[in-house]
């Protein structure tokens, strides 16, 4: 006699977050199918679609690309250097006239919308220097296509870090003060670069290949609407449509 193959029914295991989740046979499965599970390959995701809870903390490092960068000299008080490829930060000239070369640098933080964790500034150094300038916050009242040196906004206190030696070709990071991005009444956030040393530190601007930039990590995820537009990778590495550069999630430790 010739066997015959009947199908038969399988339990089918239906995902769920509960750890004693069960095999549920067919005749007793519900009805409607499950969530789907999330895809982390490019597929877009919605507005707003980023969810915290106490019980999930997650921490969000947002990459924020300058909208301004440019640097004034003292010896031209009335020219604007905003064509030109990098920022100074130099002494020059001697000892009866010298000429003081600082830059301005200016961050949209909107997207920064949790209790701020770390603040880091990338600067890429074209000109090496045994320092590489003083930090300061100053004042937003400027735009380098138009700012010189008799319109260079004030600096607000007293310098918030000192930048050290630098090397030609290196992507320097500095770390900054937790608190760098409170010192303005709205997102947008200014920092001159002072010298210290004749042998002066030059940086890529915004119309370069590696512009300056903001790396700020926070507690939360991005929700605002403008900051969730973004493609998800296998890595959890999120791409903005806009100038931030990159956006990255991780589970808190």
């Amino acid at each position: 006699m010739i066997p015959t193959w009947v199908p038969i029914s399988l339990p089918t295991y239906i995902p769920s977050s509960n750890p004693s989740a069960k095999l549920i046979h067919p005749s007793t499965a519900p009805s409607s199918p499950p969530s789907p599970i999330p895809s982390f390959g490019t597929s877009s995701l919605p507005s707003d679609s980023f969810t915290t809870s106490p019980s999930d903390p997650k921490h969000t490092t947002v990459s924020i690309v300058a909208t301004d960068a440019v640097y004034v000299q003292s010896k031209d008080k009335t020219l604007n250097f905003s064509e030109k490829r990098d920022i100074k930060v130099d002494l020059t000239g001697n000892n009866i006239q010298k000429n003081v070369q600082k830059s301005l640098i200016k961050f949209d933080t909107s997207c920064v919308v949790g209790p701020v964790e770390k603040v880091t500034l990338s600067l890429f150094v074209t000109n090496e220097s045994k320092e590489g300038g003083m930090i300061y916050w100053t004042q937003n009242n400027w735009s380098d296509n138009s700012v010189t040196w008799n319109t260079a906004p004030a600096i607000i206190g007293n310098g918030i870090k000192q930048i050290g030696r630098v090397k030609s070709g290196e992507l320097v990071q500095i770390d900054l003060p937790v608190n760098a991005l409170t010192r303005s009444n709205d997102s947008v956030i200014s920092f001159m670069i002072k010298p210290l040393d004749d042998n002066g530190a030059y940086y890529y601007s915004t119309r370069s290949i590696e512009p300056p930039t903001l790396h700020v990590t926070f507690s939360g995820i991005v929700s605002k609407k403008g900051c969730t537009n973004v493609e998800v990778s296998s890595a959890r590495k999120y791409k903005p449509s806009n100038l931030y550069s990159s956006i990255y999630e991780s589970s808190g430790d």
